[in-house]
């Protein structure tokens, strides 16, 4: 739910996003359900149920309330905001090795292939978006670089445990991070 609570944060409320948990979990627990047992799908980092749910749950929720509450100012961040936010990406990039790892593998090989494959990843990320941010905007954008430095830690959740080839996973990473970077950026300039 933190994932799609992204997506609404400062636009609504407590009221607002109580019930928005309760539907979410609903439908979480319905695409688990489905992922898992229906497909039998091998996600070792939770990309499917958990990540790629959460997304499209809150632009969901996005598109209902763009449909009532309209746009009136850009969204703006202030230096404590965006600092607290890499301190909480820092963290992130720091344990996310470890939250790919936590379910599916079963002996310390595959253990070790899926934090060294999400390691990777998060390094090429994190290289794609600094080069980009630097490219598209003249400078580091703190916003693009707290968007996109995490992507490949997400994209390379699935395959983490399949793939054994550090390229692979470094590729993934970078794939990542410039989708990432180029979207959001060209999706903020069309929206504001």
């Amino acid at each position: 739910m933190l994932i799609a609570f992204g997506a609404v944060l400062g636009k609504v409320g407590p009221f607002e996003l109580l019930v928005m948990s309760l539907f979410g979990i609903v439908g979480y627990t319905l695409n688990e359900d489905i992922v898992y047992n229906v497909l039998g799908c091998f996600d070792a980092g939770g990309s499917m149920p958990i990540h790629t749910y959460g997304a499209y749950f809150g632009l969901t929720v996005c598109f209902i309330l763009s449909r009532k509450v309209p746009v009136t100012k850009k969204v703006e961040t202030t230096l404590v905001n965006s600092t607290f936010a890499m301190i909480g990406t820092f963290f992130l990039w720091m344990f996310w090795p470890s939250f790919n790892a936590g379910y599916f593998p079963a002996n310390g090989f595959q253990t070790s292939l899926v934090i060294s494959n999400t390691i990777i990843s998060l390094t090429g990320s994190c290289l794609s978006t600094f080069i980009l941010s630097a490219f598209l905007h003249d400078k580091f954008n703190m916003e693009l670089i707290l968007n996109a430095t995490l992507a490949g830690g997400v994209a390379i959740g699935a395959p983490s445990g399949l793939v054994a080839n550090p390229g692979i996973s470094l590729t993934i990473g970078i794939a990542a991070g410039v989708i990432s970077s180029i979207c959001f950026s060209k999706l903020n300039e069309t929206l504001y």
